[in-house]
């Protein structure tokens, strides 16, 4: 009998670190932050987005993408939807891509959201960031 506690107080203990750890955010890899050409650009022209490489392996295979989004905070009613802008991702995460932002938008705080990486995994079990960006639309 005491054999069989002893096993189950182990089992336990194996059990009890096990959930822990995978509750944990420090082990998770996630990409550097993003950056931007300019904080305020002029509708009509293009704004570059980019990350440096992150300080851990992502696990990033050959072909990777990132889809990006240019979300206004204004948009002129009736305005087409901007359409999504692929980019491929290096293996360390780093990437820089051009994003032309349209002529036909007003001034305004705009944002570039990121599809595509570990944050989108965050649901609902812990609190985290969208991978995203601010600029204005001057």
């Amino acid at each position: 009998m005491k054999k069989f506690a002893t096993f189950v107080s182990a089992a336990s203990l194996v059990l009890a670190s096990s959930l822990v750890s995978s509750c944990s955010r420090d082990d998770l890899c996630l990409p550097a932050p993003l950056a931007v050409s300019s904080p305020g650009v002029e509708a009509g022209s293009t704004l570059t987005v980019s990350a440096p490489p992150a300080t851990c392996d992502l696990g990033y295979a050959a072909g990777k993408t990132y889809i990006l989004d240019l979300i206004p905070e204004n948009q002129n009613p009736g305005m087409q939807d901007l359409k999504a802008q692929y980019v491929r991702v290096n293996a360390d995460g780093s990437f820089s891509a051009d994003i032309m932002v349209p002529v036909a938008l007003p001034p305004g705080d705009a944002t570039v959201l990121v599809a595509g990486s570990p944050l989108d995994d965050c649901g609902t079990s812990g609190s985290c960031a969208a991978y995203s960006i601010a600029f204005k639309i001057e």
